[in-house]
């Protein structure tokens, strides 16, 4: 896997987004192709391996990943406290981080949730990126939380 790096871009006002590349050069590069603006600077970023298991994520520990392309955020951040699983969408087109938690217990109300039961043991970060997205549409991103979600998906802190 390439490396991670943060890439100061300025259109009009300085934004950063994440992105993997070979090196520095390669990061100035690749941004210049997927992004608005001009790329000023290319730093290492500490990101989390994808394929790492949710159940080895450390507890109050943050994970980073990079959102994939298609999706309108730069990164995700993650945090497992005990059964539930703290989340910060990050960067891109949101302002302001959208933080929000949801217990596992959530998860079954999902659409399409038997894929992600059917596999709970083993998920991943990158099957956790896919399900906080999930969350978020379903439930989060309401003003008023759907009733079926009450108790299971919340405001987080993180």
């Amino acid at each position: 896997m390439k490396p991670a790096f943060k890439v100061t871009i300025n259109k009009g006002v300085i934004t950063e987004r994440h992105l993997r590349a070979a090196d520095v050069e390669d990061a100035l590069h690749t941004a210049s192709m997927r992004f608005d603006g001009v790329p000023v600077k290319a730093q290492p970023a500490d990101i989390s391996d994808g394929n790492m298991k949710v159940a080895d994520m450390e507890h109050d520990k943050i994970y980073r990943l990079i959102a994939p392309s298609d999706w309108t955020n730069d990164v995700l951040d993650f945090q497992r406290k005990g059964s539930y699983i703290n989340v910060s969408i990050i960067g891109g087109d949101f302002e302001r981080p959208v933080r929000f938690w949801f217990d596992r217990s959530a998860v079954l109300l999902l659409e399409g949730s038997q894929e992600y039961i059917e596999k709970e043991e083993n998920w991943t970060l990158d099957d956790l990126m896919v399900i906080a997205y999930d969350v978020y549409h379903e439930a989060a991103i309401y003003k008023e939380l759907p009733p079926q979600f009450t108790g299971k998906v919340g405001e987080s802190h993180i």
